[in-house]
C-alpha cells in the first residue's frame, strides 16, 4: 500500500517471458513516476498485468513521467484493476495497445543509447535523454521529498516543469 517506485533503470526487465510489472490485491495507491524502462529487440513480453492475488486487485495505480521504449514487442492486462492512470509518460516501439494517458509523449525518446555495449555503472549513462529530447520539460512536478534524479542530479526549482524519464536533463 502506497508504494512508490521512482527514478530506476530497467533494461530488458522481465526474465524470458515474464512481465515486467505485477500488480495485484496489496497494491493500493502505486506511484510509478520518473523511470526509464528499456524492452530489448528480442523480447516480446507484458510490460503491465494487473493479477487477482489473494481475491484482491489493484486499486489506484498512478504511472507519471516514465519512459516506456521498446525496441521488442509488450502487451498490457488490465485485470480488474480499478482507478489506473497514466499521465506524461513517453511510449515508444511497439505497444500493442498505447494505455490512455492524456499527454503522451509517442515519438523516439531519444535516448544518448542503451545499447551502447558499456558496463556497469557506465552502461547507465545510456538512459540519458540527448538534447532536443521531446520529454525535456514534458513531466508534472511530483512533490518529491527527494530532489535528485537517478545520477543524482538535481532537479528543476518547484513550480518547474519536469523531464519524462530518470533523467533531469540540463539541471545541475
Amino acid at each position: 500500500m502506497d508504494t512508490v517506485i521512482r527514478c530506476t533503470l530497467s533494461f530488458h526487465g522481465g526474465l524470458n517471458t515474464a512481465r515486467v510489472f505485477d500488480l495485484g490485491a496489496c497494491s493500493r495507491n502505486t506511484k510509478v513516476y520518473n523511470n526509464t524502462f528499456y524492452i530489448g529487440p528480442d523480447q516480446d513480453r507484458p510490460l503491465l498485468i494487473f493479477s487477482e492475488w489473494d481475491r484482491g486487485n489493484a486499486d489506484g495505480t498512478r504511472f507519471y513521467n516514465n519512459i516506456f521504449y521498446v525496441a521488442g514487442r509488450v502487451t498490457y492486462d488490465w485485470g480488474k484493476s480499478t482507478n489506473t492512470v497514466f499521465s506524461n509518460n513517453a511510449f515508444f516501439g511497439s505497444h500493442k495497445e498505447i494505455p490512455r494517458d492524456p499527454n503522451a509523449v509517442t515519438r523516439d525518446p531519444c535516448l544518448v543509447g542503451p545499447l551502447a555495449g558499456r558496463l556497469g555503472n557506465l552502461a547507465t549513462e545510456g538512459f540519458k535523454l540527448k538534447a532536443g529530447s521531446p520529454c525535456i520539460g514534458k513531466g508534472l512536478e511530483m512533490g518529491e521529498e527527494s530532489r535528485l534524479d537517478f545520477w543524482g542530479g538535481a532537479l528543476p526549482p518547484t513550480g518547474s516543469a519536469r523531464c519524462i524519464g530518470a533523467h533531469e536533463f540540463g539541471v545541475r
